[in-house]
């Protein structure tokens, strides 16, 4: 379902309409306020429903991806009174839209003195992910600990990328799951790290999600994601910027935790202000 709306969202037009319109149905019309997060699957028309239907509600739309990877969301952003977009370089090219960071969840986080892993990757199968973990593998010295674990979305992903991608066979099975790590799994991982690895979709510019809760824990992020250099919690001795072609890391980032506090312009994507942001 979600390759056939992101691919061939055409197809599935009659069923989404039927779908909205039952969920339209069941919500009262006198609401203030419509926040769409992406919208991957909202059409158009859905959108002229409900703008019909909630007649005094300020409509706005955050798009967590960027336009390169999800282009059908400039048909909806015609009919949003505020477009708001976690891309740096989509921002740039739409100067009225607002520029706004992903946000992260406070979480009570007791880093280990003693952390068992210099880096860990802990995140979704896409793109050229494999390859530049597998480098980052080879080039790191020993002792350092290198902890990765990847998610596949589906067993058909997992198949292909076993048959296409050679570099699949360079990671153990146990490495690889169709489940993915959350909550208390990936916190456990989290304490016992220094630095976790961030690598962002070659398509986007905008900051993971994972990449700013991680700096709001008060861990080092090893990442491609140049432009983060230009966001306002940007630290160098928080973070390192590797080349997804020749990644390299400092072993001697990796090495000890950083001696300094979460930068304190990172407090502004809190969850609570996240929201406040946008609602005011």
């Amino acid at each position: 379902m979600k390759i056939l709306i992101r691919k061939c969202r055409f197809l599935l037009g009659p069923y989404l309409r039927k779908r909205y319109k039952a969920i339209l149905s069941e919500i009262p019309t006198e609401i203030d306020e419509v926040f769409i997060i992406k919208g991957e699957a909202i059409t158009p028309t859905v959108l002229r429903w409900m703008k019909a239907r909630f007649r005094r509600a300020r409509f706005q739309i955050y798009l967590w991806d960027s336009l390169q990877n999800s282009p059908g969301s400039m048909a909806l952003v015609p009919l949003m009174d505020r477009v708001f977009t976690f891309d740096l370089g989509d921002a740039k090219s739409h100067p009225q839209w607002h520029f706004l960071p992903n946000f992260y969840v406070s979480t009570k986080l007791v880093l280990d003195n003693s952390p068992r892993w210099n880096l860990a990757f802990i995140g979704t199968v896409h793109s050229d992910r494999l390859k530049i973990i597998a480098k980052i593998s080879r080039s790191l010295p020993q002792p350092l600990t290198f902890y990765r674990f990847l998610y596949f979305q589906s067993p058909l992903l997992y198949r292909a990328r076993q048959i296409l991608d050679r570099n699949f066979k360079k990671f153990n099975k146990d490495e690889l799951s169709l489940k993915p790590k959350l909550g208390d799994d990936w916190r456990k991982i989290a304490s016992s790290t220094v630095a976790m690895l961030d690598i962002h979709h070659p398509k986007q510019t905008g900051c993971s999600h994972r990449a700013i809760e991680c700096l709001a824990m008060g861990m080092k992020l090893v990442t491609t994601n140049e432009s983060i250099r230009e966001y306002p919690f940007y630290d160098e001795r928080l973070i390192r910027i590797i080349d997804r072609d020749n990644p390299h890391v400092d072993s001697a980032f990796l090495k000890s935790r950083a001696n300094v506090h979460a930068p304190q312009a990172i407090s502004n994507l809190e969850i609570t202000h996240w929201l406040d942001t946008i609602f005011q």
